[in-house]
């Protein structure tokens, strides 16, 4: 069968292609597209010309070059008329272009020439004016109000499943030594589909309990990100109940979904990072509290342990030292109270004695005074009814002149010797009696006192002896051998010891 089939050399068939489109190449035409995957190689910027339909579906595709000559004379041409040639992905841009063919790179597109009118690409007007009515809203910051846990574990994750968006989150996620569940809603981040299957899935973790939910994809051209600049996209994320997060895959440019997200990294390996750092910078508070508690406890162990072994040592050492101490203080303390026991009992000595000579002399004198007392008191009583009946008997003797009848003058004197005689039995009846009885009870009492005064008592040859305390001695039992006494006689005192 191969036999029958006749085979041409590549090259051939290039050369072929090159002679078909000889007569086109050296024509030049306008062109109005969309810049993608842009990127300066030294003198030259090479790309992708794009264009894209009312859906955002990428409907045409072919590479451009713009060499370095032609590209300093379209700057040059920019800056004349006070605009800055941009050729960054999204921008769409008029190109005055020529084919041309290369038998290696194949066909392609030659810029000569660029109109400044469509610098901007409609494509970035379009986000534009999306960011715009969403931050006129408000909801450009709705859902960055969501508390997020400081340890988010539960994840739920939108992306394209087996892609290196993926492979990156969940590959950086677990190599951490935390522990995470990713709850993954898979979706396509690119395509016709993405509206779709992104809101099913952002709705599917409006449902479950999830502590964060990520939106990720890799890297890509300007056209390939810009399926994730919708709007409804953006609405659905500012409303939703957790809080998201987005790595978009992109260094420069800003998507929709990053100005409602709640945060936005660069890539979804960002973004795993952010997570898995809040787990570590966790990991080492604990760690340094732990060192910190140990340190702690330890400087208070050691502490307690160096306290505990001077304590210990303190008591076995001190305990005599403070036995001596306080013997010693004792001692002293005795040899004061002895002092002041000694000076108190002489000074309760001295003062007896004072008391005791106080009250005999007071004694002596009160008795004194009140037998001179009575002896007024009997005068009195005695002097009293006489001088009365001397003045009743002069009264009644002038009554008696006054009226002459004899008869009259006798009942008078009688009358008054009847008083008489009547007073006479008054001084010599009751009164006279108790005052006898007073004279001879003040007369017992003075001799009791004289009796018990131990003055007499050392006069008739007795002695008073007393301990060095000063208590009296009553019998010899109350003494013992080496014991001070002290020996009171007539006329001096005597300190002995008893053996």
């Amino acid at each position: 069968m191969s036999a029958e089939r006749q085979f041409f050399p590549l090259s051939r068939i290039t050369a072929r292609i090159e002679e078909v489109l000889r007569p086109a190449i050296t024509k030049t035409f306008w062109v109005k597209a969309e810049i993608s995957s842009g990127r300066q190689k030294g003198a030259n910027f090479y790309c992708d010309l794009v264009e894209a339909g009312p859906d955002g579906a990428l409907v045409a595709q072919v590479r451009c070059t713009l060499w370095g000559s032609e590209l300093r004379a379209i700057q040059k041409s920019f800056e004349d008329q006070g605009l800055e040639l941009k050729l960054s992905d999204g921008t769409v841009v008029g190109m005055l272009c020529r084919l041309q063919y290369h038998p290696v790179y194949g066909l392609s597109l030659r810029c000569i020439d660029m109109d400044p009118a469509l610098a901007l690409g409609e494509m970035e007007l379009r986000k534009r004016a999306i960011i715009e009515r969403l931050q006129k809203e408000g909801l450009d910051g709705r859902n960055a109000r969501h508390p997020i846990p400081l340890l988010p574990i539960r994840i739920g994750l939108v992306t394209s499943e087996e892609t290196a968006a993926f492979y990156d989150f969940t590959k950086t996620l677990f190599a951490s030594p935390h522990g995470h569940e990713v709850f993954l809603a898979s979706a396509s981040v690119q395509g016709e589909h993405t509206e779709r299957q992104v809101l099913r899935s952002l709705e599917c973790l409006a449902r479950m309990e999830v502590d964060l939910v990520v939106i990720c994809r890799g890297g890509g051209s300007k056209t390939d990100l810009s399926w994730l600049d919708n709007e409804a996209i953006a609405r659905a994320i500012a409303e939703h109940s957790h809080p998201v997060w987005t790595g978009i895959g992109h260094e420069i440019d800003t998507s929709v979904l990053d100005v409602v997200a709640g945060r936005a990294f660069k890539t979804p390996t960002a973004v795993a990072e952010e997570i898995v750092s809040s787990f570590d910078a966790m990991a080492h508070k604990l760690a340094q509290s732990q060192q910190t508690l140990l340190s702690l406890w330890k400087h208070r162990f050691d502490g307690d342990r160096q306290w505990l072994q001077d304590a210990r040592e303190g008591i076995r050492l001190g305990t005599g030292k403070w036995i001596d101490l306080n013997r010693s203080r004792l001692e002293e303390r005795r040899q004061g109270f002895a002092v002041r026991a000694e000076r108190r009992i002489a000074t309760s000595r001295l003062e007896g004695e004072r008391r005791r000579d106080h009250l005999r002399l007071k004694s002596l004198t009160r008795l004194d005074v009140e037998s001179r007392r009575l002896d007024e008191i009997t005068n009195r009583l005695q002097q009293a009814p006489i001088h009365r009946l001397a003045e009743s008997s002069r009264h009644l003797k002038t009554l008696a002149r006054r009226f002459q009848p004899r008869r009259l003058v006798g009942i008078v004197e009688e009358r008054s010797q009847q008083l008489m005689q009547r007073q006479r039995r008054l001084i010599h009846g009751p009164a006279l009696g108790r005052i006898r009885a007073e004279r001879g009870r003040l007369s017992s009492e003075a001799l009791a006192l004289r009796s018990a005064d131990p003055e007499r008592n050392l006069e008739r040859g007795y002695a008073l002896v007393k301990n060095e305390k000063g208590k009296a001695l009553q019998k010899a039992s109350d003494a013992s051998r080496g014991d001070l006494i002290e020996v009171r006689l007539k006329g001096g005192e005597i300190k002995a010891r008893v053996e």
